[in-house]
Parts: structure tokens; sequence; C-alpha cells
């Protein structure tokens, strides 16, 4: 009986973890997609974080994501606003590349415990990286910014206020 309630409890903490999981890769479907797998993947890294439960993650397949998010939250391509990580497939393999030029924001962290890691960001028309709560952002590049008007707040990277960790990143 020991064995059957362990087992049993075993079984439920590995179906919660799953449902804190999100998938998106560059050919899937914001649309018909529920991000709960590879096959059922989004299109759309913001679609994915919008869905994503707080404490979860969200995996990006390796390739370029250029799609504009069907919600763009704070002017930013990804704006993370809960406490997730989100996980590319390597610094040089997963691409977040902004088409929309009226973007503020490669990407927005606004929450504390929110976490970016081993992805590569470029040609963007103003701010990267930009933190206002805190957070981590780990093994990524950051490259190919500029910005042709002041008022688009042309800096590499922005950390307001509270500590966040920039780590192991090239600019």
């Amino acid at each position: 009986m020991k064995n059957l309630v362990v087992g049993f409890f075993s079984l439920v903490c590995a179906v919660a973890v799953a449902d804190d999981i999100r998938y998106a890769k560059p050919d899937g479907d914001d649309t018909k997609g529920d991000g709960l797998s590879w096959a059922t993947a989004y299109a759309s890294p913001q679609v994915a974080v919008d869905n994503c439960p707080a404490g979860g993650i969200v995996y990006l397949a390796e390739g370029v994501y250029s799609n504009k998010p069907p919600t763009v939250a704070n002017s930013a391509f990804l704006s993370i606003e809960k406490n997730i990580k989100v996980y590319g497939a390597g610094r040089d393999k997963t691409i977040l590349k902004p088409k929309d030029a009226t973007l503020a924001y490669g990407i927005f962290l606004r929450y504390g415990t929110a976490e970016v890691h081993d992805l590569t960001l470029r040609n963007g028309t103003t701010t990267m990286l930009r933190q206002t709560g805190g957070g981590v952002v780990e093994n990524c590049r950051l490259t190919g910014y500029y910005s042709t008007r002041q008022r688009d707040f042309p800096y590499g990277v922005v950390w307001f206020g509270n500590w966040g960790t920039l780590y192991r990143c090239v600019i």
C-alpha cells in the first residue's frame, strides 16, 4: 500500500509539472495549438509566455522567430510579467528577430524571478533588453539594435531599480 501511495504521488507531481510547460516553434500555430507539446506548439514566444502559468517553463525550439505577437504587451516583442523561465535551444540556435519597427523593446522583464536563457535577440530598432523588476538573462546574445529617434529609449540594455543578473551574455 505504501508503494502505491508513493507511486500515485509521483504520478500526480509529474502531471502537474507537465502542465506548467509550454512550447513554441517557428512553424507552430498560435490559433490551433495549445502549446502543451512540440506537436501542438505555438508559433509566437509571446503566446507561449502568456499561456504559461506562473512558476512554469517555456521552451523555444531552434529557429528564427520574427512574427509579430498577436498582443503586444508593453510594446515588446517578448514581455515577461510573471515568474517563468524561458529557454531557447542555444544562444546561436534560437533567434528572436522582431520585424515590427514600432516595438519599443526586444525583451521586457517585469517580474523579479523571470528568466531568459540560451537565445539571440537581434536586429531591432530600439532597446534590446529592459528590466524593471529583477530577473536573470543568461547565455544570450544581444546584437544589431539601433535607434534613429531619441524618444525611443535607444539603449542597449536598461536595468531599472531592482537587482537582476546578466550572466554569460554577448552584447
